[in-house]
């Protein structure tokens, strides 16, 4: 593994010119999914699960939310989430992000599940 102390803190600014046209394609969806954005939705995914929002009784069947109606929602919660409301969760906001990153949300709710069903709790 390279030890970044080892190498000169004057090379690192150009080793994004170095890389080849390839290694730019096979890592170009990384800029577009791994971001704040992403992870916040990830994370939006991951409490609402954790608070059994993820029941098929409650699905709402909501249209997705328009960019200024999330950002009103997003703002609001990482308030609560800063002033120590940790667990809090929008459920609209919950829904739209289902409805948004469908394979994130699979992901987690059948990871959340498998870890129900080994502390004998019951399944979401």
């Amino acid at each position: 593994m390279l030890d970044q102390a080892q190498v000169s803190q004057s090379v690192w600014p150009h080793l994004p010119h170095q890389a080849t046209t390839a290694i730019k394609e096979v890592v170009a969806h990384l800029a577009e999914d791994v971001n704040s954005n992403y992870l916040l939705d990830c994370l939006i995914l991951e409490r609402g699960i954790q608070s059994r929002l993820s029941s098929k009784a409650h699905k709402p069947r909501a249209a997705i939310l328009n960019q200024q109606q999330r950002q009103e929602l997003v703002s609001e919660l990482l308030a609560l989430w800063s002033s120590g409301a940790k667990m809090a969760i929008n459920e609209q906001l919950f829904w739209d992000t289902v409805m948004r990153r469908p394979n994130e949300y699979s992901a987690l709710k059948q990871r959340y599940c498998k870890q129900s069903v080994r502390k004998g709790e019951l399944t979401i």
